[in-house]
Formats: structure tokens, C-alpha cells, sequence
């Protein structure tokens, strides 16, 4: 093997001493630790659960605005954690030197790309869990009669086919001719509106330019889903962040605990607020199970 230069060792024994796990079983405070468990269990379970006891007794008197803003606020300390907090750590841990060269060397920008997959993840399930909504109000068979043809219309009924004046027989260049292939074609698209209309109205269909309202079912199993969708998010998130707690020491975890229970009670505001805007039985123990699990990570 060819011999190496002092420096070159020097660097590779720096940078192994620098990966090595530090002793900090001396400075490591285990009653304070265990306290700290449940103090985040107190402040984060009663930050979600206290806007379910506004909807659920109104001689509270809170005004709805309230729960509006605290939501909308929560919602926007969300996504400040994530682009403020996260992504950047994300992009500092992820590109450390004790990692394999594929981390720092290969792809650095790997922490952007999951993140990215993660976005684009949530996006899928949200498109497949969410309500089925008609692509097109008319069926494949009427669309196929809609090429406009000497005689038929777009999606027009064959017992009611709207023709087409008959054209002059002139020059291509002539202005009587240009003006009547103008005119043809403005009655074409009114024909074409009309017939949409006539069999919107004859067999009870919605036309493609009116919005498909939901029934009321699938606007709760939509909103229902998103409460979920959002709730499994901050749950994994809460694990992450508790992990980083529990291995801090010093100053740094008294910092780092006021820092958390402030975030986790922003977090569970707009948990709960989301939760208790949701429609539910009078007798649902979701809600409250909801607001337990987000304590409990």
C-alpha cells in the first residue's frame, strides 16, 4: 500500500475522534428527564383537548372567531416549523461527515428530496381516500356523437340535431364568403350550449361547466380524512422531536423543553381545533382519543 502523508492521517483520525459517541451518562439528569415526560404529556394533551370542551359546553361563551384564528395560527406555526426548523436540519444532519459518502458527496440534496416525496406522498393519498367525483357528466357514448360534423352538434340527442345553414358557393377569398363561415360557426357553438342544456335537463345530468357538490357524508369523510392525514403527520413528527429531548443534557435540555412545550401547544391548538370543527356523534369518544394519542407521542 502506498504510504500516506502525516497530514492526510491527521485528518482521518480528527475525523473518526469527531464521530465517536461522547460519555454523557455524568451530565445526564434522569429525574428531570422523566419529569419532562410528563410535562409534555400535561401541556400537549390539554392544548388539543381544551378546544373539543369549547364545542362540546357553550356556556363557555368562546366566540367561533377564536377557534378560527387559533386554528389558522396553529396551522401557519405548522408550516413554519417544517420550512424554518426541520428542512434545515434536515439538510445539516443529513450531509454530516460521519455519514457514508453517499449522504455528504454522492447526493446532498437527498433531505430536499424526501422532503419532497413526503409532499408528493400525502398528495396520492389524499387523491385516493378522497370522495369519487364524475371526470365528465356525460357518458362516453353521447361524447362520441360530438364531433362536429354537415349536421350534428357536440353531445347533441339525434332527435334533436340542430343543422347547419348551408353554405354559399363562392372564392375561398370572397368576404361573403368569410362572413358566413363566421356566422356557421357562432350558431355552431350556441347549438352546442343549447343541446348541453336540453340534455342536462332530459336525462338529469350536471353539465361539465357546473361544479359537482358533495353530499354531506362525503364532505365529513373528506374533512374527517385531512384531521387524520394531519394528526398522523404531527404524531410523527412529536416522535422525532421527543427523541431529540431525551438526549439532551444541560442547559440545553432546559432550552429545549420550554422551546417544545410551547411548539406542542401551538400544535395542539390547531389539532384540536381542526378536530372539534369535524361533525361528530354526541357520544364520540374519537375526539377524545384523538387529543390523547397526540399527548401520549
Amino acid at each position: 500500500m502506498p504510504s500516506q502523508s502525516p497530514r492526510a492521517v491527521f485528518r482521518r483520525q480528527l475525523a473518526a475522534a469527531s464521530c465517536q459517541i461522547p460519555d454523557i451518562s455524568e451530565d445526564y439528569n434522569l429525574p428531570l428527564h422523566v419529569g419532562a415526560l410528563f410535562i409534555i404529556l400535561a401541556v400537549s394533551f390539554t392544548a388539543c383537548v381544551l378546544p373539543i370542551i369549547v364545542v362540546k359546553v357553550p356556556k363557555l361563551r368562546i366566540p367561533p372567531t377564536t377557534l378560527f384564528v387559533v386554528r389558522h395560527f396553529g396551522t401557519g406555526v405548522l408550516i413554519a416549523t417544517a420550512f424554518v426548523h426541520l428542512l434545515p436540519t434536515a439538510f445539516i444532519s443529513l450531509t454530516d461527515p460521519c455519514l457514508p459518502t453517499f449522504w455528504h458527496e454522492t447526493y446532498p440534496a437527498i433531505a430536499g428530496a424526501l422532503a419532497l416525496a413526503a409532499v408528493f406522498g400525502i398528495i396520492i393519498i389524499q387523491m385516493v381516500l378522497s370522495p369519487g367525483k364524475n371526470c365528465c357528466a356525460f357518458p362516453a357514448s353521447m361524447m362520441e356523437k360530438g364531433s362536429v360534423s354537415g349536421r350534428g352538434v357536440l353531445c347533441a340527442d339525434p332527435e334533436e340535431e340542430t343543422p347547419i345553414p348551408g353554405t354559399l358557393h363562392g372564392r375561398d377569398s370572397s368576404t361573403g364568403r368569410q362572413l358566413q363561415q363566421v356566422t356557421a360557426q357562432s350558431e355552431t357553438l350556441e347549438a352546442i350550449e343549447r343541446s348541453q342544456t336540453r340534455l342536462s335537463h332530459k336525462h338529469g345530468m350536471v353539465p361539465l361547466t357546473s361544479p359537482i357538490a358533495l353530499s354531506m357524508e362525503q364532505k365529513h369523510k373528506k374533512e374527517l380524512m385531512q384531521c387524520v392525514l394531519l394528526e398522523l403527520g404531527i404524531l410523527f413528527h412529536s416522535v422525532f422531536i421527543g427523541m431529540a429531548l431525551s438526549v439532551a443534557t444541560g442547559n440545553d435540555f432546559i432550552i429545549l423543553l420550554i422551546a417544545i412545550s410551547f411548539h406542542q401547544s401551538f400544535e395542539g391548538l390547531a389539532l384540536g381545533s381542526r378536530i372539534a370543527s369535524l361533525t361528530w356523534k354526541p357520544n364520540a369518544y374519537q375526539p377524545w382519543l384523538m387529543a390523547l394519542a397526540y399527548g401520549c407521542t
